[in-house]
């Protein structure tokens, strides 16, 4: 009974292992890097209002798109009140221009398009594996 015992708890030590075997890990040892003075962390980036070139405001950055470890894109959330009605879309990271003011002490990001070009684009659903 002390073998059987012994060896569920072997199979299942085993099975859970295998499980977090799958999960993807990096085929390297991390590099440490600098960062560069010109770089802006993605908590300045999410919830960060986007304006035109008539310095109105069109929508805020709600999440960025990773593939590969690269920046593919950003979700923006145009329209909405409080949370309700919003129209997502998602851009190519092109698409937005950012800086920081010294003097304010605020980033700012800029798009060149309107508030009824981007809610005019197809729009982006947080839904299956991208459910919040």
């Amino acid at each position: 009974m002390k073998k059987l015992a012994f060896a569920i708890v072997v199979c299942a030590a085993w099975g859970s292992q295998s499980a977090f075997a799958q999960t993807a890990l990096p085929s390297t040892r991390p590099n440490v890097i600098s960062v560069q003075q010109n770089a802006v962390l993605s908590s300045k980036l999410i919830g960060l209002d986007v304006y035109d070139g008539a310095n109105d405001k069109v929508g805020v950055i709600t999440d960025l798109i990773l593939e590969k470890s690269d920046l593919a894109g950003y979700i923006l959330s145009v329209g909405g009140l409080l949370g309700t009605g919003d129209h997502y879309v998602a851009v190519t990271p092109g698409s937005i221009g950012y800086a920081y003011n010294e003097t304010d002490k605020k980033w700012k990001a800029t798009i060149n398009v309107t508030k009824d070009d981007l809610r005019a684009a197809p729009q982006f659903f947080y839904e299956g594996k991208f459910k919040r």
